[in-house]
Formats: C-alpha cells, structure tokens, sequence
C-alpha cells in the first residue's frame, strides 16, 4: 500500500493568510450546523457537473459512519505519516481515526471533479483541484450559479474537529486525460509554531522531479487502492465526480451525550437532520425545478443504512411551497396558463423591468410531522415554520426566495393570514427576463453575503424593490387591510398599513400605485367595512418633488366622541434589516390635505401635525395624508379616531 508523506507550508518573508480564516470565510450565517452543511456541500457538488447546459443529473450523498479496525490500521500506517517535527499533530489525528471513531463522507458524480493542474501557476481550462486544494476564496462562478465566493469548500473545515480532510476524485488533468486523485489537507499551528508555519498541511507525495518542494496528490490505481482501503466508495470505470471525507466531524446538539457523530444512535439522528435540511433549503433542485436543467439525486447513509429522498415533497409544510412554485414553472413555460384558484400568481415588475414571478398557496393549517432537528438545535432559522414553539404553534407565513439553481436563499417570515385557521407557503422566484436580465441577476446575488442565505437591500436597489414588492402583495392577499369598532368612548376605526417606498413598483397594501395596475378584483370592497369606521385607500406619489405616500382616508358620518384622527409612523429599512429608522425625513407626516382627488397645495392643507382635529367641514368627507418616503424603506402607518 502506498504511503502518503506530509508538506508544510512555511511562512514567506511576505507574511501570509491566517489559516484559520478558511473556517470563517462564510461569515456567522443565520443558520443551523445541519442547514449551513448541506446548503454548502450540496451547491458545491451542482455548481461543479460536468454540463452545466444539459439535463444530465447529478449524485450527491452523504455518508456517516465509524472506521473500522482495517481502515483504522491503514490510516495510521499509510496516510498520516512522515515529517518527525510533525509527531505531535500526527499522533492527534491517529486517535481521532482508531477504531470506531467517526467520519462523515460527502460524495458526487455526474461533476468535474478535482480537475486540471495540481499547481496554482499552471494553467488549464477547468481548475477545480486548484481552487478546492490550493486557493482560498477564488470566485470563478457565473451569475446563474448558487455559489460566488469560493468559500463554500470552508464548511468542510468548519465542522472537522481535527480541522482535516481527505480528498478523492476521479477526473481529468489539465490535458484532459482521466486521472484518480487522493490528497489530504490539514489547517493546524499549534503543533508548529516553532517552526514559523502558517497552518497549511497537505498530506501526499513527493513529487518526481526536484523543481517543486511541495507534495502531489498519489494518482492512479495507487489512488483507488488506498481510497478503497479507508472507507472511500469507488468510482465506476467512467464516473467523474468527488468525495470529501471529513475526520473528527463535529455538529451541535441539544443532546447530553454532545456531538451526535460518536455514537451509532447520533448518527441515524445526523443522518435524519441531513434529509430533513435538504428537503428544507433544496426542494426545487431535488425537483428538477428552477433555470437549470436536471435534478440533484440524494442520498444518505449511517452506517451503511440507506436513506433516500423521496421523489415528490409531501410533507407539511414544504408541500405548500412546492405546489406554489409548480404553478409558477407552469406560468413561465405557457404564459397562458391560469392558476389553481386556491393559488394568487403574480409578476413582479418595476418599470421596463421584469423581475420574477410571486405565487402564494393559501390553505387550512395541517399538524406538522416531527422532525429531529428540533432535538438537535436551538437556533433554527425556519423554527416557527416547522414545529411548536412555547405557546405559538407552527405556522407557514412565509416567502421562500428562490433563485436558479433551484436552491431557497431564506424563507422571509410575511404577514399572517387574517383568518386564525389558515396558513399559506408563498414562493418568489428571480426569473428576470428583458435585455437587463443578466444584470439584474447578477445584482441580486452579489447582494448575498458568503452564505448565500440573504439579499440585502442594502447592496442592492433591485432587491429592496424585490422585498418590499412581495412583502406588500403578501400582505394585500393573505390579511387586507380591514377595520375594526374598538374602544369604550364613542366609536372608532383604526387601519394599520404596510406601506412600501417602492417606486412604482406594483401594488401597496391598501391600494394602488400610480404608474401600476389597480387593486386586485379580490380585494375587499369599503362599503362592506363596518358603519362608522375608518375608510381608506393609499397610492404612492410625489409632492414637491419628493417621494411620498398618499393615503386617502373617509372621515365618518357617526364619530361618536371622537374629536381628532391621530396617525403614527414608522419607518423600516427593507430586505430583512428590521432596525427602525428615525432620520427626521423618512415616515414624518407632511400633512392633511381636503379634496384628496385634486393636487394639494398649500392652501388646502388643512395641518402639519400628525394629529387632525376634526370638525364639521370634514365629517363624512374625504382627506389626504401625506407622508414623506425614500427609496429602500418601508412605512408601518395607524390611523386612529381619538
């Protein structure tokens, strides 16, 4: 059996990169261990098949098990072996592969592989070993690819206690003959600090010629006899694709006996964790669906049982959004086609700009099944969705926000259904199409952090117009605007309005904007709103020359005791940054106007102050309020008879 040697990276006189930043080059995502593990691999695995054009599919497993004593004895005499300054770290990962010890392998084919030169200044078309093995954070990804950062490789670091893998691959070398590959890597320093190292480790061999110090990955059949020998499934004859064994692999769990990977009974559970998190974040690849073709088959495996994905999503309340998004895929293939009557589908456009496709399912709430994630962490981004929490029972209020390659950037928590019974799972998907297509897609994904699981509209005006567009027509369908008779003291009506600052984006809540479509044939008619209430419609417009919300509101007849309408105002910036914002521009109230349906000016403003006192002129009439907005903020608006 052939065996590896070990290759220390020094540091330069030029200094050199922390190695440890390669654990944290995916910043602190909101998401789980098990969410960001498959969110990561999975993507790496469908950005890296062989034709990104064809309908080909591609194989991604995962497979959790324990070193068996032959696998053991051979790690220990023929990978991590050599260099006598490295005893310490050595002895450190012979204990963390005895007997027993566990191990997580993440496995594709239908891929590229580690492919092209195994030095970063050699050229060649495709340089995936380069860019896995060799390179930190390189971006070689397109615009319609899930990843963009060159950091997704990271997440295998990041959950190896030992901070070591060992890479397999059956590919092709930068002069396109086939090759197998087997290397390991390791990213430790304190086992060498006195030797001025920067943490980098490659386990290999020596190479044939004197020209480079630095070791290669052992090649050939050589490669698949010591791949085999340790735990590697072979590649077929004509397979290309890459396996990534993690030792030491290290996830959270709320359980006392701590990380699930080292006993047999956590790894079922890990292995249940990893199905649920695929079907969770990966639904519409696994479904074949979004801008790129063919599906990514999964499966995984814990000690050699095997678990496969289903073929079709049943499962509440995943279903919902799987049927929203198939009414959306039927829409863009036939333009023609009308949706399930229990299924709102919209475009979402901004001027010349199209931007996508909304769909929302609206539905009776279902029990939810249980999922094993929920005993396993504490601080799952989707877990009011999945599963009961405290008193508040779950609930799907969601927009899942999809790009092309098929994966759900984040699910966007929205308004709730106004009826306490139902619930709803809404899909938006970037589907841009007019010749700023490109760059629209571009636009949006940059805007995501290295995780991928945010558009920031911050980064990215299109995205805000994005999110507050979806959020605004979520909340018209789902809770229309409505009023109440509340209080002790006469009667009074109070509205509440999401208002957007989106310009000429598409619909607001409450009404219409004044360069798109008018309110929705569905939305509620005011002469059914209660006698004696607030009435009102809102639009977006300007006045002197600023972006403003306009919001018309019926003063009633029957006041009761009511003296004033009081309105108060917050302002939000979009795109899920939540932080209330008090610029003393944005959200402040210009003022009440009278004939809503003239120009204001200032000789029918009628005040200045939030509050408008009412008298006799203005009972059973209408008023305007306008109130000042900006682009990529959202106004919270309540009006009040006092």
């Amino acid at each position: 059996m052939s065996k590896l040697s070990l290759f220390t990276e020094v540091i330069s006189p030029l200094g050199g990169f922390d190695f440890m930043q390669a654990t944290r080059l995916l910043g602190v995502p909101n998401l789980d261990d098990y969410s960001q593990f498959v969110r990561e691999t999975a993507q790496n695995s469908w950005d890296a098949r062989l034709d990104k054009d064809s309908k080909d599919d591609v194989y991604y497993s995962i497979n959790i098990g324990a070193f068996t004593a032959a696998q053991a004895k051979t790690i220990s005499t023929s990978v991590f072996t050599g260099d006598k300054n490295a005893h310490e770290l050595i002895t450190q990962l012979k204990e963390k592969t005895e007997e027993g010890k566990a191990f997580v392998i993440v496995r594709d084919t239908g891929t590229a592989g580690l492919a092209g030169p195994t030095e970063a200044d050699v050229g060649g078309k495709k340089r995936n070993f380069v860019s896995f093995v060799r390179n930190i954070g390189q971006d070689s990804h397109a615009n319609n690819d899930g990843g963009g950062f060159g950091f997704g490789k990271s997440v295998f670091f990041r959950f190896s206690g030992a901070k070591t893998l060992i890479t397999f691959s059956h590919t092709v070398d930068e002069h396109g003959k086939p090759v197998s590959r087997l290397m390991g890597m390791t990213l430790n320093r304190d086992c060498f600090e006195q030797h001025h190292c920067t943490g980098r480790h490659w386990w290999g061999v020596k190479p044939s010629s004197a020209k480079t110090e630095f070791n290669q990955p052992l090649t050939g059949d050589q490669a698949d006899a010591l791949a085999a020998a340790i735990g590697f499934q072979p590649f077929g004859k004509n397979e290309t694709g890459t396996a990534v064994m993690i030792i030491d692999p290290v996830f959270q769990s709320m359980d006392k006996e701590g990380n699930p990977a080292s006993t047999a009974q956590g790894r079922a559970k890990l292995a249940e964790a990893f199905q649920e998190s695929l079907v969770a974040w990966y639904w519409p690849r696994l479904l074949g669906s979004g801008e790129q073709n063919g599906k990514l088959i999964c499966q995984i495996q814990h000690d050699g049982e095997i678990i496969k994905l289903p073929n079709s999503i049943e499962a509440c309340p995943f279903k919902y959004y799987v049927f929203a998004f198939e009414q959306i895929q039927q829409k863009i293939a036939d333009s023609s086609f009308v949706p399930d009557p229990q299924t709102y589908l919209k475009e979402v456009r901004w001027k010349d700009e199209s931007y996508g496709y909304l769909a929302i399912y609206k539905t009776n709430k279902e029990e939810r099944p249980t999922f094993v994630t929920e005993s396993l962490v504490f601080n799952h981004p989707i877990a009011s969705l999945l599963w009961s929490t405290g008193d508040a029972p779950a609930i799907s209020n969601h927009v899942a926000l999809v790009r092309g390659p098929g994966q759900v950037i984040r699910y966007a928590e929205m308004a709730s259904c106004a009826r306490p019974s139902q619930e709803y799972g809404a899909v938006f998907f970037l589907h841009p199409a007019g010749p700023k297509a490109e760059e629209i897609r571009s636009e949006v994904k940059n805007s995501e952090p290295a995780a991928h699981d945010e558009w920031s509209a911050v980064k990215s005006p299109r995205a805000a117009r994005i999110l507050q567009t979806v959020r605004s027509l979520v909340a018209q369908h789902v809770a229309p605007a409505s009023t109440s008779n509340t209080g002790s003291s006469g009667r009074m009506g109070r509205v509440a309005l999401a208002l957007g600052s989106l310009w000429g984006a598409g619909e607001a809540a409450g009404g219409s904007t004044t360069e798109g479509p008018g309110p929705r044939p569905d939305a509620p008619p005011t002469d059914r709103l209660p006698k004696g209430a607030l009435k009102f419609n809102s639009r977006l417009g300007k006045y002197e020359n600023q972006k403003c919300v306009f919001v018309e509101v019926a003063i009633p007849k029957n006041i009761g005791s009511a003296t004033r309408v009081e309105v108060s105002v917050t302002a939000r910036l979009l795109g899920g940054e939540s932080t209330d914002i008090d610029d003393g521009k944005t959200g402040k109230v210009i003022g009440w106007f009278q004939t809503p349906e003239k120009a204001p000016t200032k000789k029918s403003l009628l005040s200045s102050d939030n509050d408008l006192a009412i008298d006799k002129d203005i009972i059973g009439k209408k008023v305007l309020l306008i109130i000042r907005n900006a682009e990529n903020f959202g106004l919270t608006v309540e009006i009040n008879l006092k």
